[in-house]
């Protein structure tokens, strides 16, 4: 009996009954944590942009919503949040959007209650079908396809739920839908190509976007509210000149994206257009000199610093950087024509000079700081306003990619300036999640570097290490 309190009272048996009863609980903890979460089927957003999750975007744009939205997935709800992968993600993001006083979610399966979708379909070419969703508000109607919400990339699987939601409320609750249209005819960068991910920033936040040729056409349609011009390799003739002219002085909008081109000839009437905002094209390409401005190593790929405009006033200059590789600079004339106002928009620095590039003649060459993005604004009888930019690459598909996370920030330049442009337009919009992959750049000196580390450096370490261990054994 002695020996049993004996071993009842030692210090093994205290810390082993302490580690059977942590043991005990950490099972029951988990058994119940368990139950709980099969039972409450809670699954959290753990991707990178939040894929499945809503931004804050959308929370304002469905917060101030005056009309009653329906969102319907014609699909058995209940199936849906039991089951596993795409189907479960879907039910779950959804209910993101009930939290919204008038915004409603519906779960309705056809094949239960057919009639739904005669109820939605109010076109016959809408098509409306199992495992669709549709928004309605009044008599507007878009039908998304579930299955195209999911696209498989190189970096897993992407959704763009947020996106196609969010822009359908956004085009069944406007009265109407503006249009953009880019310029084709010029061997200028397909839209289709070329810019598929700034095609659907606009589309996503209810632009409509078309193609015009100018010389097909007796004008610029009346429902143009921006026209885009994506590097034209070819000028203008004088018949798309005075269209476009005639556009601009009745109250149109444009955006000129110019890559540098290495030309012996001037785009005579693209620049006639662009002088009566007083501003004019450099044929150079700009070389930043500033290390702290440019991509390591790659004096060409400029990081431009933000103008001091009202536009960008309230963007950080430290957190919002952008790329423009391969950028013309663009020369403002500072000939004051009346009722027109330029506004420098992204400025290559001081230490920044002006190559040529091609072999135009009269144009002098001179230092930083150099403009590489500007937006010009009429004011009279009408409004109308003009942006410039030295570069069309850095709004490509493959320049967002390449330039990531930097990318990000090109989009929302380009937003802001839409805003500005487009003043009836939302001061809200949904940004894309794009799955971009993140890279990081390493200069020839730094590379060298960290292979003599790695190579030298790394196993010199492991052997002085194990020098030491044996010396002190071998006098143990």
């Amino acid at each position: 009996m002695k020996k049993l309190f004996k071993f009842l009272g030692s210090k093994n048996f205290k810390f082993n009954t302490i580690a059977l009863f942590m043991m005990i609980c950490a099972i029951v903890i988990t058994f119940f944590i368990n139950i709980i979460a099969e039972r409450t089927n809670v699954i959290w957003d753990m991707t990178e942009d939040e894929m499945y999750s809503i931004g804050q975007q959308t929370k304002t744009i469905a917060g101030r919503l005056d009309e009653e939205v329906e969102i319907f997935f014609l699909a058995d709800g209940d199936m849906l949040r039991g089951s596993a992968g795409t189907g479960a993600w879907t039910w779950h993001f959804l209910q993101n959007y009930n939290q919204f006083p008038n915004v409603t979610v519906d779960f309705i399966d056809p094949d239960t209650n057919p009639e739904i979708i005669s109820q939605l379909q109010l076109s016959e070419t809408m098509r409306i079908q199992k495992e669709d969703i549709v928004v309605k508000s009044g008599d507007k109607v878009r039908r998304i396809s579930a299955s195209e919400l999911f696209e498989s990339t190189q970096m897993g699987v992407s959704f763009s739920g947020e996106q196609e939601v969010t822009s359908a409320i956004m085009y069944v609750t406007s009265e109407i839908t503006p249009t953009v249209y880019f310029l084709e005819g010029h061997r200028q960068r397909d839209l289709n190509d070329e810019y598929r991910i700034v095609r659907e920033l606009f589309e996503i936040n209810n632009f409509a976007v078309r193609r015009i040729d100018l010389s097909f056409e007796s004008e610029v349609p009346e429902d143009a509210k921006i026209l885009v011009v994506a590097a034209p390799q070819v000028d203008l003739s004088n018949d798309e000149r005075d269209k476009l002219e005639n556009y601009l002085e009745e109250g149109g909008n444009a955006i000129f994206l110019f890559d540098p081109i290495a030309s012996d000839s001037r785009f005579t009437n693209f620049e006639y257009i662009l002088e009566k905002y007083d501003m004019a094209l450099y044929h150079d390409r700009v070389k930043e000199n500033n290390e702290a401005r440019h991509l390591s190593d790659r004096p060409y790929h400029i990081i431009p610093d933000l103008g001091e405009s009202e536009l960008l006033s309230h963007r950080d200059p430290s957190e919002f950087q952008l790329v423009m590789p391969e950028s013309r600079s663009i020369r403002l004339l500072r000939k004051d024509p009346e009722g027109v106002t330029v506004t420098p928009l992204l400025t290559a620095s001081r230490d920044a000079e002006r190559n040529p590039f091609g072999t135009v003649e009269g144009e002098e060459i001179q230092g930083g700081p150099i403009d590489v993005a500007a937006l010009s604004e009429y004011s009279g009888e009408v409004e109308s306003k003009v942006l410039v930019l030295g570069n069309a690459y850095f709004l490509t598909d493959d320049a967002l990619e390449e330039y990531a996370p930097h990318s990000q920030n090109s989009l929302t330049f380009l937003l802001d300036c839409v805003g500005e442009m487009y003043e009836e337009t939302s001061d809200v919009y949904v940004m894309p999640k794009t799955n971009f992959t993140d890279t990081i750049t390493v200069d020839s000196s730094s590379a060298r570097i960290i292979t003599r580390v790695v190579i030298f450096g790394v196993p010199i370490l492991v052997m002085l290490f194990g020098i030491k261990i044996w010396l002190r054994r071998r006098h143990l």
